[in-house]
């Protein structure tokens, strides 16, 4: 039997549906894991003000040893914090 002429059953057709679903969710899943880990989440900025604050810190936070990095600053959290209030 030819590939296209071949009928699918409902039960192939909805396993195909399922699978199609539960791999989307499972993508969509692990998408919005790794971007919410890498920008913190803000009570004022908007996503593109914090990549901005966030070069903008790296640039300005010395990078010899014993000093904080950005994350251990926490520069993006509390510049939010004076922001809000």
């Amino acid at each position: 039997m030819n590939l296209w002429t071949e009928k699918i059953s409902r039960r192939k057709l909805f396993g195909f549906g399922l699978g199609g679903l539960l791999s989307i969710g499972v993508g969509t899943f692990f998408f919005r894991r790794s971007k919410n880990q890498s920008l913190p989440k803000t009570l004022f900025f908007s996503i593109s003000e914090v990549e901005f604050l966030s070069a903008y810190s790296q640039t300005l936070l010395p990078q010899e040893s014993g000093f904080p990095d950005i994350e251990k600053a926490e520069v993006i959290r509390r510049l939010d914090e004076e922001f809000f209030l």
